[in-house]
């Protein structure tokens, strides 16, 4: 169900506009259909915002930002790890009840920083298939529940630092890379937008570039959408 519900967000919230309808549908579910589109310029083109210069490199990067995001950070766990971590936690998540001692194994995972910080490269790397569409998924979650049900830190750094991430602004991007990125990267926005609508200016100014401007403006349009279907729904 969760699968489900964060395709129907994605909808409007990547593309925007009947384009984005049309390919939404395969986002982050690796349809085997590739979308024919070549560039991130020409599917960011295809709104009703009309046409802006993206898809480039964005030749005033960062340097230091480049630096973190190329070295592994501090304390990271490897991947290895990081994955029956997840196991461990999606098997949890099946579970209708947990043992004391599952609780405590689950709540210490959830607010390991080592372990946080692991999602981010998982979160950063293409889901090739549906096994790693569904770890995505799991990190996110956890990820959510850390930082705002948790207080910890590191998670909403690790999300930040996934926003400010400048993969997507890359003419050399493939589509498919593209799209899982863009997707996980319009969903973190709008959940924080969610929780937090009051950081609306500060979630802004981490955007790197236009195609991340173009995400944040769909993610606004989706928002206020939401917020008009509640306000119908509450009348």
């Amino acid at each position: 169900m969760k699968n489900k519900k964060r395709l129907v967000l994605i909808l409007m919230m990547i593309l925007g506009g009947a384009y984005g309808l049309k390919t939404a549908i395969s986002l982050r579910s690796r349809s085997s259909a590739a979308p024919e589109v070549k560039s991130g310029s020409q599917l960011a083109l295809d709104s009703d915002e009309g046409a802006e210069s993206v898809g480039v490199r964005i030749k005033n990067a960062d340097p230091n930002l480049q630096e973190r995001e190329r070295a592994p950070a501090s304390g990271e766990i490897s991947k290895t790890e990081s994955s029956a971590d997840l196991q461990m936690l999606a098997a949890f998540q099946k579970k209708i009840f947990l043992s004391e001692e599952e609780k405590l194994q689950r709540d210490q995972l959830v607010t390991d920083p080592s372990f946080l910080l692991s999602l981010r490269s998982l979160l950063l790397s293409e889901a090739k298939d549906k096994e790693k569409m569904l770890q995505q998924n799991l990190a996110l979650d956890v990820l959510y529940e850390a930082a705002w049900d948790m207080n910890v830190a590191t998670a909403k750094n690790v999300l930040e630092s996934i926003v400010e991430d400048h993969r997507v602004e890359e003419s050399d991007i493939e589509i498919s890379e593209l799209e899982n990125l863009a997707g996980i990267k319009g969903e973190i926005l709008l959940h924080w937008l969610n929780r937090e609508p009051e950081q609306r200016a500060e979630l802004q100014e981490l955007l790197p570039g236009p195609v991340s401007q173009k995400i944040w403006r769909n993610v606004q349009a989706v928002q206020t959408r939401n917020e008009s279907l509640t306000a119908d729904a509450n009348e």
